[in-house]
């Protein structure tokens, strides 16, 4: 899924048309989305594709986009992109607060 970062509140510089690429196996708890979760020492890359950034996981760059299709223009650690605000795939008014889709450090999260 691709989420559209709409706010830079961390150390990221965030141009128009970024997204953050993100998966799940529980595709259906995707309408009450509310953050997404990076891990702190993972390294994320930032990516042009056509006229879209993607950010994403360095180790899974070439299993999820094809190579020469794209152009690495930043590397980050997952600690950078913590804070990051992004659009809701759904407008559901009762889960959105002050707290609500951001991104967020977590342990659990892996690139397996």
């Amino acid at each position: 899924m691709k989420f559209k970062v709409k706010s830079q509140k961390s150390k990221v510089r965030i141009d128009e048309n970024t997204y953050i690429l993100s998966w799940t196996t529980t595709p259906w708890t995707l309408p009450g989305n509310v953050a997404l979760a990076v891990r702190e020492k993972v390294t994320y890359v930032k990516v042009r594709v056509k006229d879209e950034i993607i950010i994403l996981a360095k180790e899974l760059l070439d299993g999820f986009l094809t190579v020469g299709q794209y152009e690495v223009i930043d590397e980050l650690a997952g600690s950078d992109l913590v804070g990051l605000e992004y659009e809701p795939l759904f407008d559901i008014k009762p889960l959105q607060n002050d707290k609500s889709h951001r991104v967020y450090a977590a342990d659990f999260v892996t690139t397996t």
